[in-house]
C-alpha cells in the first residue's frame, strides 16, 4: 500500500493495520480486502493517472501544480488524511487535460 504519486506508505500502513483490527474483532476477516480497497486502494487509480500526466508533462505540471500554492496544499491534505487523490484528480485534472492549458504550457 503505497501511493503512487508520493510513495508514501506510512499512513496507509497504519491505516491498513486499523482496519486489519477491526476485522479480526468482528470474525470478518474475509471482509478486509473488500474494506481495504475501498477505504485505501480504490484512490490509487487517480493517483496513478496523476502520476501519469506528470510523466507526459512534467514540466507543465510542476509550473501548474508543484509550484501553485493551492496545489501544494491539497496535496498536503491528502498526506495527511485529510483528502483524496479523487477529489484533487477532478478539481486538477480537467485543468491540467484541457488542451487550450497544454498548448500554452
Amino acid at each position: 500500500l503505497v501511493g503512487p504519486l508520493t510513495g508514501e506508505g506510512i499512513r496507509y500502513a497504519i491505516q491498513s493495520a486499523g482496519i486489519a483490527a477491526q476485522a479480526i474483532i468482528a470474525g470478518e476477516i474475509g471482509s478486509y480486502s473488500r474494506l481495504i480497497y475501498r477505504q485505501i486502494s480504490s484512490d490509487f487509480r487517480f493517483s496513478y493517472l496523476m502520476r501519469s500526466l506528470f510523466f507526459l508533462w512534467p514540466k507543465y505540471c510542476y509550473r501548474h501544480g508543484i509550484k501553485r500554492e493551492s496545489a501544494s496544499n491539497d496535496l498536503a491534505r491528502i498526506l495527511c488524511g485529510e483528502g483524496t487523490f479523487r477529489d484533487l484528480f477532478l478539481k486538477t485534472g480537467g485543468k491540467i487535460l484541457n488542451p487550450v492549458n497544454l498548448l500554452r504550457g
